[in-house]
């Protein structure tokens, strides 16, 4: 069966950053013709030397960066973040070696307006960098680069009325599960969402449709309401490290044979039968390292029982210590960790 294409909304800020990236060439171009009337034949003839060659290239070039933009895959990323390397570099370049250049060159208000210039592209690279895409193929976490820090949560939502469930979650926004849905991209939707310790009710926009659901931004949602949901994806949702460690769970005097696949200094994924075993049940995990003669025991709670086998985990729970266990965090992951950072 072919898999269903994914379609999404591109937010207007991010045509207005294609836009500007494309017509950057052209626009210099026509500011040295109307301000300094300077003819097209010069500035052709002598684009090297009065750019510099790091400004020439990055500038040309600039148009195919706006382009790779508009497909939002890794290849842009990689494409942008090269051309924002040559940017940076000029900019540097030009005014920690010759501070006076331009002063020199460009004659009165002309030269503020060229330095507002490269400070408003510097801090565009800059926004779209720390803010807007978060380097994600330079993080231990695969993400798509659009998307903000979302966790893997598994959790049923109110979505204009009807009982919906998310499969993921971020300070703005979430993943809806919905097979075969109809809506269209930008549509708008009522939404609210409840746990133990956080209540949101807001507004929508429907942003990116797979064959397994679609993406929806909060709108509206106040700056206390989008802190707390990332303190509480930080407290529940902290990052793991990958393992294969055999273990057992000790719930009311029984003990039952699993398997931990993920470890923090606060919890656990374990893989077990969870027949029987609920939400909020206390109980406490052994654990024997393979090269080690110690057996340990941690008291704490299952605090998401995951009986479906929901979220690419199998059939288990999540484990809460009652207490950090930092040290043994750092023996095992030192010992049998695989490398890789999950949650």
């Amino acid at each position: 069966m072919k898999k269903p294409k994914t379609v999404f909304k591109r937010p207007w800020l991010h045509h207005v950053i294609i836009i500007v990236y494309i017509a950057a060439p052209f626009v210099n171009i026509l500011l040295l013709r109307l301000f300094l009337n300077v003819p097209f034949s010069v500035i052709f003839s002598r684009l090297f030397a009065g750019y510099g060659i790091l400004a020439t290239v990055w500038l040309v070039t600039a148009p195919i960066v706006g382009i790779s933009l508009y497909f939002v895959n890794r290849l842009s990323w990689y494409v942008f973040l090269g051309h924002s390397g040559l940017i940076l570099l000029d900019f540097i370049y030009k005014w920690a070696t010759r501070p006076a250049y331009y002063l020199r060159t460009v004659p009165g208000v002309h030269n503020i307006l060229i330095l507002a210039g490269n400070l408003a592209l510097v801090a565009l690279v800059g926004y779209i960098i720390q803010k807007d895409f978060r380097s994600p193929y330079l993080q231990v976490l695969n993400r798509n680069w659009r998307e903000q820090k979302r966790i893997p949560i598994y959790h049923t939502v109110s979505l204009d009325g009807a009982p919906r469930i998310v499969s993921d979650l971020s300070t703005g926004g979430c993943f809806v599960v919905e097979e075969g849905t109809s809506r269209a991209m930008g549509s708008r939707v009522k939404l609210s969402f409840s746990s133990d310790t956080l209540r949101i009710e807001c507004a929508g926009e429907l942003m990116r449709g797979t064959g397994e659901g679609y993406g929806i931004r909060f709108m509206g949602l106040p700056g206390a309401k989008r802190r707390d949901i990332a303190r509480m994806l930080r407290k529940r949702f902290s990052l793991r490290h990958k393992v294969e460690l055999p273990c057992s769970l000790v719930v009311a005097q029984q003990e039952r044979g699993a398997m931990m696949l993920d470890l923090s200094s606060g919890g656990c994924y374990v893989q077990a039968e969870t027949t029987g075993l609920q939400q909020g049940s206390a109980g406490a995990l052994r654990v024997q390292l393979p090269d080690d003669a110690r057996t340990f025991l941690f008291p704490g709670k299952a605090v998401w029982i995951n009986s479906a086998g929901e979220n690419k985990k199998p059939v288990g729970f999540g484990f809460q210590f009652d207490r950090r266990q930092g040290r043994f965090l750092k023996l095992a992951a030192a010992r049998h960790g695989q490398g890789v950072l999950i949650r």
